[in-house]
């Protein structure tokens, strides 16, 4: 029988933070820092979600990056960061086997990020009535919390529901969310936004037209500005609704940017699905070669979470 409730696990997202953030660990000449705190946090993570069907998404090669040249071109930008990057990346390989290991599904598509398949997952549960957990730090993942899907961040343990997201995002639902990022860029995806509109102004619009395309499809938009607000119409505002390249700007954004339709997205090519296949002694085996002493020691504590329900 399928499972009511689904984990999802954003690969990169994790293993990223175990590489940055914890001690640096090595078993002779192999780095296994972030191995070590990848499977920590997975194991966390199962403990809170055991009985549901949980799944790690790792990035293919992004669509994106055929669409627009600037697409994080920011990303490994200094030597410590490039230097950081191919670390985490040699030990890729241990840390799929250790999660195939301890019995947890895996997926990636050839031409899609973790973000996509994880909207095309999240659509196709809710459909079927199942719940979802995300686990992220990437605030992209947000355009998927809706009435049966959480977003959660494993490292300071954040938690987003649709009761909470407007609290916590200033916007009252997804598709808000997600207009507004188109407006205003994303930093560390080096996109640009479409110029002076940040989040302050982003959000009145929002508040006054309830949707972009609305607010370009205002003939007036001064004079309706006027009716509800003080002051003069803003000229960024102004700028955006008269400048075609401005809005043709946020179009590309929003075509790069959104996970709120997935209908949109591209189909997902070569998707390959690794199926957990829970094996003692393949981990043990992992923990001997890298040397995680701490595991082995209480290896019965350790695996508990994984352990398949009924053995």
């Amino acid at each position: 029988m399928e499972q009511t409730k689904k984990t999802i696990i954003d690969g990169n997202s994790v293993g990223f933070m175990a590489q940055q953030c914890g001690a640096k660990l090595k078993a002779g000449d192999i780095e296994t820092t972030a191995v070590f705190g990848f499977t920590q946090i997975i194991r966390d993570i199962v403990s809170k979600s055991r009985g549901d069907g949980i799944l790690v998404l790792w990035d293919g090669r992004s669509w994106r990056k055929e669409e627009s040249t600037e697409y994080k071109a920011n990303r490994g930008n200094t030597k410590s960061n490039r230097e950081m990057r191919a670390t985490y990346k040699s030990q890729g390989p241990y840390i799929r086997k250790a999660l195939t290991a301890l019995g947890i599904t895996q997926a990636v598509a050839g031409n899609l990020e973790a973000d996509d398949l994880a909207a095309i997952l999240c659509d196709r549960y809710v459909s079927k009535g199942q719940t979802v957990q995300l686990y992220t730090r990437d605030r992209d993942w947000l355009q998927m919390v809706r009435p049966g899907v959480v977003w959660k961040d494993h490292q300071d343990h954040q938690r987003i529901s649709h009761k909470k997201f407007e609290e916590e995002t200033g916007y009252p639902d997804r598709f808000k969310f997600s207009e507004a990022k188109a407006l205003t860029g994303d930093a560390s995806d080096n996109i640009k936004g479409v110029g002076q509109l940040g989040d302050v102004k982003a959000k009145l619009m929002l508040e006054i037209w309830d949707s972009v395309p609305n607010f370009l499809e205002d003939d007036k938009p001064a004079e309706t500005w006027k009716k509800t607000q003080t002051g003069k119409f803003p000229k960024a505002m102004s700028d955006f609704h008269s400048m075609s390249d401005r809005i043709e700007k946020w179009r590309e954004n929003l075509r790069l940017m959104q996970l709120v339709n997935p209908a949109a997205l591209p189909a997902p090519e070569n998707l390959r699905v690794v199926k957990g296949d829970y094996n003692r002694e393949a981990f043990e085996t992992i923990c001997k070669e890298l040397a995680f002493h701490s595991f082995l020691k209480d290896m019965d504590r350790f695996l508990q979470p994984f352990t398949p329900i009924g053995d």
